[in-house]
């Protein structure tokens, strides 16, 4: 199973990318492809109607809404309890809230394959070539592969910025919730081993 994460408020924009995957689904590698849309923004139901539409021509499309975002954010879904408007989220905010549904998709089909793509990207005649490797990096034991895209801007300081202090905020609330007179464990050597594993692939 091949499932692609989008984020998007724009149907006319993600209708690219839709049609683009409705035609690979002949490819021979891909064994059932499916597609996560995250509304984020924009008209509710365009991004609908073209779901509706791309399930007629045979690719299937989970749908997220912004209401069914807020209330999951409010059952913690997401970490703590927060309050999920229907302003159109930050690239940030939003990447995380995929991310969770798509972990959650993935704890019941456990062979998947992931995909995060940008609602604005289409799939040229190279994709039959690139994508038929995912299949050999998961058989070799690859959990994530980081691609690029031709010609792209770069992302701005305060993106990679926040990356390092969600990570540092959470290293902190494990740390506020251990016990006061435990000691960390060395994990040195887990680490230096798994470098080495995947240093080699």
């Amino acid at each position: 199973m091949q499932l692609v994460g989008v984020i998007s408020a724009n149907a006319t924009q993600l209708a690219y990318l839709l049609e683009d995957l409705c035609l690979i689904q002949s490819f021979p590698f891909i064994k059932g492809l499916e597609v996560l849309i995250l509304h984020n923004g924009g008209d509710e139901q365009s991004l609908l109607s073209l779901s509706a539409k791309m399930i007629d021509n045979g690719l299937f499309c989970y749908f997220i809404s912004q209401a069914q975002q807020e209330k999951d954010a409010l059952n913690g879904s997401f970490g703590k309890p927060f309050k999920r408007n229907n302003k159109q989220l930050g690239i940030g905010k939003a990447r995380t809230l995929l991310q969770r549904y798509l972990y959650e998709f993935m704890r019941k089909k456990t062979d998947s394959i992931v995909w995060i793509l940008d609602d604005d990207m289409q799939l040229d005649a190279r994709a039959e070539k690139y994508l038929a490797c995912l299949p050999e990096f998961k058989k070799h034991g690859a959990d994530i592969l980081l691609g690029t895209v031709e010609g792209a801007s770069p992302n701005p300081a305060t993106s990679g910025m926040r990356v390092q202090l969600v990570d540092l905020l959470n290293n902190l609330e494990w740390l506020y919730s251990m016990e006061p007179d435990k000691s960390l464990s060395d994990r040195s050597e887990e680490n230096r081993h798994l470098r080495m594993m995947y240093n080699n692939l």
